[in-house]
């Protein structure tokens, strides 16, 4: 009986061509973003904010105020929060669910919450639901995007220009980012970092505020 010889050369050539072509892609695909994608990016972001600042009046403001304070650790500490607030639902959830307990109570009837999630009215609000969590989390991750942004700028163009002020007016800069309150006062600190940058011919690296 005789066996087909293994074509190694030929296997080894695909494998090749495969690696090839996915660095062509990744390559091709990363000159897209930085061109396309990042830009558009952006102006979503931009669009949304303004979409949300045009009803709340006050968005901005908090986007501002929170990006004044630096980096800092927020969403570490709104983790553990959560982390310690679901321990106790969870075993209080695995009590319920012990045989032991279930064994002793009365049997219950279907419920008409149950009906109500099993039914279409109920499929169609856990859609509803479910949209408006994605939107919410798509929200909240712009939000933290475009702070970390302004955190990023305001950091690098103060230092970028320490070199070239004394002492005294880099602490009036820092004081001023570190005292923003809403958008006007970040204008206000934008616009003294635009001079700054002007005056000593420095390039500006950063994006336009809301």
């Amino acid at each position: 009986m005789e066996y087909d010889k293994p074509q190694t050369p030929k296997h080894a050539l695909r494998v090749a061509a495969a690696i090839m072509g996915t660095l062509v892609l990744g390559a091709i695909g990363s000159g897209i973003w930085e061109r396309v994608g990042s830009p558009l990016l952006s102006i979503t972001t931009r669009l949304i904010i303004d979409a949300i600042d045009s009803f709340t009046r006050s968005y901005k403001d908090s986007i501002y105020r929170e990006a004044s304070f630096g980096f800092s650790e927020g969403a570490a500490t709104v983790l553990y929060q959560a982390l310690l607030m679901v321990l106790p639902f969870t075993y209080l959830f695995l009590l319920l669910k012990h045989t032991w307990l279930r064994e002793r109570l009365p049997p219950k009837e279907t419920s008409k919450t149950r009906q109500f999630m099993r039914s279409s009215r109920g499929f169609y609000v856990i859609s509803f639901l479910t949209l408006l969590v994605f939107v919410q989390v798509f929200v909240a991750s712009t939000r933290a995007r475009f702070v970390r942004a302004v955190i990023l700028y305001a950091n690098s163009t103060i230092q970028r220009i320490a070199p070239y002020i004394d002492d005294k007016i880099e602490k009036q800069l820092w004081a001023q980012y570190r005292s923003i309150r809403n958008a006007k006062d970040y204008y206000a600190f934008y616009d003294s970092l635009q001079a700054h940058l002007k005056q000593f011919g420095i390039p500006d690296y950063g994006g336009k505020p809301l």
